[in-house]
């Protein structure tokens, strides 16, 4: 298994997109098997676009994401960064060898009511 991840604070959803495919692309030993990507909410008008242009610029078997208020990524090799509030685009590769992968898809219709009981017996 080969993992790697990078992250991107251009404003440009397309700059930042070409950064993280390739810093992943140049740290990844083998095709990717899963792709991970995590957009900030800061570029909620450019949700639409985010998939295709991921698919111009990478072939992943599974590519899957969300949004979130804040996202963390590699800055570097060794160095963690997070992000808040602030344009950001997270993206991890993984190479998973003999490994299934059955992705699916969850609407907040799917989950249950948290603030109910749930029934027993």
């Amino acid at each position: 298994m080969e993992w790697v991840s990078a992250i991107s604070t251009r404003p440009s959803l397309e700059a930042a997109v070409t950064e993280v495919v390739k810093k992943c692309q140049e740290s990844l030993k083998s095709s990717p098997d899963l792709g991970l990507v995590f957009i900030s909410s800061a570029f909620s008008s450019d949700y639409p676009r985010l998939m295709p242009l991921l698919a111009e610029q990478l072939s992943v078997r599974v590519l899957i994401g969300c949004t979130g208020g804040g996202i963390v990524g590699m800055q570097t090799e060794t160095q963690v960064k997070e992000i808040e509030g602030k344009p950001a685009l997270g993206l991890c590769l993984a190479h998973l060898p003999g490994v299934d992968i059955c992705p699916f898809h969850l609407t907040t219709n799917d989950l249950p009511d948290l603030d109910n009981p749930q029934r027993t017996g």
